[in-house]
Formats: C-alpha cells, sequence, structure tokens
C-alpha cells in the first residue's frame, strides 16, 4: 500500500458516518415508538376486557334480579291457587254433603225407609268403611257416621233428622250413642 493513498478508516468522518448514525438514531427511535404502541395497546386491552367484565357482572345481576322478581311472582300465583284450590275443595265437600243430605230427607218424604245408597270415593266423599277411632268404636260409632251426623248438624239439620238418619243408614239406636256423636263428633 502506498504512502499516498488515503486510509478511509481512520479519516472517514464524512457523509456516511453520518448516515450511520442517523440510521441508528432512526432505527431506536423506531424501537422506542413500536415498543410505546405495544405498551399502549396492552393497556387498552386490559381495560377492554376489565369494561367487558364489568358489563357482564352488571347483565349477570340484572338477569338474577330479574329471575328472581320472576320465581317471587309464582310463588305468590302459586300460593294463591293452592288457597283457591283448598276453598273449593271445602266447597265442594259441603256441596256434596248437602246434596246427600236433600237425597236422604227425598227419599224419607216419598217412603223409602232404606238407607241411601253410601257415598264412595268415587264421588268425592269418604267411605262408610272409615276406620273407627277406640272410643267410637267401644260405643259403636263409626268415624263415617260421626262425619255425617256432624256435616247434618254444621248444616242446620235438626236433632231427631240426624237421629233418624243415624239409625237409618248407621244402624245405630242407642240414644246414649247418638249423644256422643252429636256432642263430641265421635271422638
Amino acid at each position: 500500500m502506498p504512502d499516498d493513498e488515503p486510509s478511509f478508516s481512520a479519516v472517514d468522518n464524512g457523509p456516511s458516518a453520518q448516515l450511520g448514525s442517523l440510521v441508528a438514531n432512526v432505527g431506536g427511535r423506531i424501537q422506542e415508538i413500536l415498543d410505546t404502541a405495544e405498551r399502549v395497546a396492552g393497556e387498552i386491552r386490559a381495560d377492554a376486557e376489565a369494561t367487558g367484565a364489568t358489563f357482564m357482572q352488571d347483565r349477570q345481576r340484572e338477569a338474577d334480579r330479574v329471575v328472581q322478581e320472576r320465581m317471587a311472582e309464582l310463588d305468590a300465583i302459586t300460593e294463591l291457587l293452592a288457597a283457591r284450590a283448598a276453598s273449593v275443595e271445602r266447597e265442594t265437600t259441603a256441596f256434596l254433603a248437602e246434596v246427600e243430605q236433600v237425597r236422604w230427607r227425598m227419599a224419607r218424604l216419598i217412603g223409602d225407609n232404606g238407607p241411601p245408597a253410601e257415598p264412595t270415593a268415587a264421588n268425592g266423599m269418604a267411605s262408610s268403611a272409615a276406620p273407627q277411632s277406640p272410643e267410637a268404636a267401644s260405643r259403636g260409632v263409626s268415624q263415617a257416621a260421626a262425619l255425617r251426623a256432624t256435616q247434618m248438624a254444621v248444616a242446620g239439620v235438626g236433632r231427631s233428622d240426624i237421629e233418624h238418619m243415624l239409625r237409618d243408614q248407621f244402624g245405630i239406636d242407642d240414644p246414649s250413642a247418638i249423644d256422643g256423636v252429636l256432642r263430641t263428633g265421635g271422638a
């Protein structure tokens, strides 16, 4: 290498060095911008996820509240229906007892002294084969007789009609047994 040729490595501070420095500076700056953009995007993503989670929790609470309200409404309706069903059952039982009393009285008026047909479970009334309580059994009075006498008494039927029904339908001729039925309901 001759002495008169310039060496580029030692003396080269010209335009290419400035360009290299500028490229390195711009590259660093671009990296900073990318890092900042990624950080901001991560913050935006985290904020969106938090907002979405809050929104979903709010919607879940609202849905739970609506379900609770509807369940309360359904419970109230169910209770009303149950109360009405019980009322209808009581009214039906009383009506059937009144129909049986009228049928029995009409049979007496036309001279049919035989006992009326026994009610069955199919028509909604208790069967006369109801089990007896120990006290009623000892007096010869069935629960069915006690029930029928009580129903008639509640409906305002006179004592003589009740005694006649007990004799005709249940064969109870003992006045003390009849008194026991009317006084205590057969128990």
